[in-house]
């Protein structure tokens, strides 16, 4: 049995759980109560704020003046002492990073980085380095977060963690995709390659998809239907039929698309080779496509399009390209192939697919649109 304080334990925590409370009280009443920094002085909460950021932010440059001070070599001082200085390198970047000092956040968390790998502490340090890359992409210096995510990303593969590593890539492709496309598609793919390398290419399907949804935004569909025969090929590797189907399918329709028939044949009788794709519904969505574009019949391939089932499980990207199926140029292409033989110019015969296109296209628009203009002047 407890007869004093100091013996029991659950009175020692009760005392220390009352001086806290009172000591918040008291914090209190001097920062909301009378007195010059009560509501009824001059100095408000707001102001206590300030003064508190203020002074958080004179400390971050006293320890970064420190933490130089002990990384720096000099006569008396032949090694940089990391494992002191690193602390107060990001201890010095998240106040900077709260104050959105985003300048002085990153230069302290890429010290903080260089620290943690002196300690032979590459996690943290690519942790750091991370931190370091969404601060430059705040100030919009998107070589540097370019830089900075693949040097975590190094980190990553340093320490045997192949999915973090292309995780890193992925996160920096998408930071800079919108300003610095090219280098963005090009993190996308060393991401790929990493998990393909590792095996584990199921984990790379949304950075498949990332990769071709961006070269079909830059309108280089070449290459966008090349990601997709690699991402079918990835998905065969793991044995994801359907992905690796509607992987086959969007890659046939980017052809299309991309007016290269040729290539949209090739494609198609090269993927008919599997039997996974030989037998699915994709193929026979590639197949009635393809005979429509051979046909030369565009309301054919416009009515398969629509009322397809198969279509609207594809990405929205290749969706949205389908249904501007057939172009007008691929049309164009078709008629100068196989409807004409040699005696026309190409004058003659671009003159006489405009004059068809208006007729089918322009003409019932003007029809309709003097009709309904008679129609509001006889009301």
């Amino acid at each position: 049995m407890f007869h004093t304080l100091e013996q029991n334990p659950r009175l020692r925590r009760a005392e220390r759980y009352l001086s806290y409370q009172a000591c918040s009280a008291d914090r209190g009443g001097r920062e909301f109560g009378g007195g010059e920094r009560g509501f009824g002085g001059s100095g408000g909460g707001g102001g206590g704020m300030a003064d508190r950021q203020e002074q958080k932010l004179r400390d971050a440059d006293k320890w970064i003046k420190k933490a130089d001070k002990l990384t720096k070599l000099s006569f008396t001082r032949w090694a940089a002492d990391w494992a002191e200085a690193t602390p107060l390198y990001e201890q010095a970047g998240l106040a900077f990073k709260q104050a959105k000092m985003y300048e002085k956040a990153k230069h302290c968390f890429e010290k903080a980085a260089t620290g943690q790998e002196r300690l032979a502490s590459q996690w943290t340090a690519a942790k750091h380095l991370e931190t370091a890359g969404s601060l430059a992409k705040e100030l919009e210096a998107w070589s540097e977060v370019a830089d900075l995510y693949r040097r975590a990303s190094e980190m990553y593969m340093f320490c045997g963690k192949p999915q973090p590593a292309a995780d890193a890539l992925v996160r920096g492709a998408k930071s800079i995709e919108d300003a610095v496309p090219d280098d963005a598609i090009r993190m996308y793919i060393d991401s790929c390659s990493f998990l393909e390398d590792d095996g584990r290419e199921q984990m790379a399907f949304d950075t498949y998809r990332a990769a071709t949804n961006l070269y079909i935004k830059q309108q280089r569909y070449g290459d966008a239907a090349t990601m997709l025969l690699r991402w079918g090929q990835a998905a065969d590797k793991c044995k994801a039929v359907q992905s690796q189907c509607k992987a086959y399918v969007s890659a046939i329709l980017v052809y299309l698309y991309n007016q290269d028939l040729k290539a949209a044949e090739q494609c198609y009788n090269d993927c008919s080779q599997i039997d996974a794709f030989l037998n699915s519904e994709q193929n026979q969505l590639a197949e009635k496509v393809l005979q429509a574009y051979r046909d030369s019949d565009g309301d054919e391939v416009q009515y398969i399009i629509k009322s397809s089932k198969t279509l609207p499980h594809l990405d929205h990207m290749i969706v949205r390209l389908a249904k501007q199926l057939p172009v007008a140029l691929m049309l164009l292409f078709l008629v100068v192939v196989s409807r004409f033989t040699a005696g026309y110019d190409l004058t003659t015969l671009l003159l006489s697919f405009l004059c068809v296109f208006a007729v089918k296209n322009v003409l019932p628009i003007l029809v309709q649109f003097l009709s309904s203009t008679i129609l509001r002047r006889a009301i």
